[in-house]
């Protein structure tokens, strides 16, 4: 079948189309309402058992499984981790974000250079299959950043799944 050059072009624009009414039909507050679900986030790890280390600055380390990969965690490397970051707000602790979120099953890429510093330093020597629990004080992480949380103790609970360089 043979198009004039006038319907040709309609059809090609028809998604581009379609793609922009759908956008611009959600408002902001649409856009606001979804939430991410961390119903499927583990509850925190218990420490209560676990090798504790206590940094002269602050950083507290709670090593729940040492791990039995061939590689360690240096602060210049390129890893693959799961982990949650909470906070404790209003007497409870609140999940801020977390690789769990929205039943997500993959571990995420991290650059430990790019890293807040009491995730850098708390874990360095981790091996490959470990978990730690770092407790980082604001000095350690946001402060002086406008972030929501630049005040707040950080409750992260890490597992590293593989070092990616060497």
């Amino acid at each position: 079948m043979n198009l004039n050059p006038n319907m040709s072009r309609l059809f090609k624009f028809t998604p581009v189309l379609i793609l922009a009414l759908t956008l611009f039909s959600c408002d902001d507050n649409d856009l606001m309402d979804q939430q991410t679900d961390f119903s499927t986030v583990p509850d925190a790890p218990d420490t209560s058992d676990a090798e504790r280390i206590e940094k002269d600055n602050g950083l507290v380390i709670y090593i729940i499984e040492e791990g039995d990969g061939e590689f360690k965690a240096s602060d210049r490397d390129q890893v693959l981790i799961r982990y949650t970051m909470r906070s404790l707000s209003n007497g409870e602790m609140e999940i801020h974000d977390s690789t769990w979120a929205n039943d997500e099953t993959s571990p995420t890429e991290l650059n430990l250079a790019t890293a807040i510093f009491g995730v850098r330093q708390g874990m360095q020597g981790m091996r490959e299959g470990g978990e730690r629990v770092l407790i980082i004080p604001p000095e350690l992480a946001y402060e002086g950043q406008d972030e929501e949380f630049a005040d707040d103790t950080l409750h992260f609970h890490v597992e590293l799944e593989q070092v990616l360089d060497n």
